[in-house]
């Protein structure tokens, strides 16, 4: 039984080491560590893909050629409903969470995050599992920060410290999608707000 996950962020170098492309980013690790790191273009998705496999279970990793606001329309033709809805996590950004952490929800609202709102629309439900990889920057205290401008900060470089943080979070989110396929969503969710 195939499991989907989908890393929502934008196409370009310009936009590879961004805080906007913290779910792209993540997906295409979860191909390097469970799976062999190819990826193949298909244009009637309008996405590259990758295959892996955990626990027993192939995963099906889709990485949108969209832009971020147009990811929908990548998902759109692979007719998720019912039981295939289940097995689909979609992985993206969230600057209102502290950069380096990581939580999962399920049929919430988008927050205003538009990659997220376009996959809601197209897909014309909000019933599946979302890995939220938080952005946000922090104090040295590990607080959450202000941030004037948020569309200049998401599409700025990430500074080596940032990355470090992103990769915990990273590390963080295998052990989630590995307890996800063995175990179920709750036990991922647990495990997602469970700190450590």
């Amino acid at each position: 039984m195939q499991h989907i996950i989908v890393g929502l962020g934008n196409t370009g170098s310009e936009y590879e080491h961004t805080p906007h492309n913290a779910g792209r980013a993540f997906v295409v690790r979860v191909s390097e560590v469970m799976g062999d790191g190819v990826w193949k273009d298909k244009k009637n998705i309008k996405s590259l893909v990758s295959i892996a496999e955990e626990a027993g279970t192939e995963l099906l990793l889709v990485l949108p050629e969209t832009m971020m606001n147009r990811s929908g329309y990548a998902l759109e033709p692979l007719k998720l409903s019912g039981k295939k809805l289940e097995r689909l996590m979609v992985v993206y950004d969230d600057i209102q969470l502290p950069l380096g952490s990581v939580k999962i929800s399920f049929d919430r609202s988008s927050g205003g995050h538009n990659g997220l709102e376009s996959v809601m629309k197209r897909l014309k439900t909000g019933k599946f599992l979302r890995m939220r990889i938080g952005v946000g920057p922090v104090t040295p205290g590990g607080k959450l920060k202000h941030v004037p401008d948020h569309v200049e900060y998401l599409l700025a470089p990430l500074k080596k410290r940032d990355q470090d943080l992103l990769d915990q979070a990273f590390a963080k989110g295998l052990e989630i999608i590995a307890a996800w396929l063995r175990e179920g969503k709750e036990a991922a969710t647990q495990l997602a707000n469970t700190k450590g």
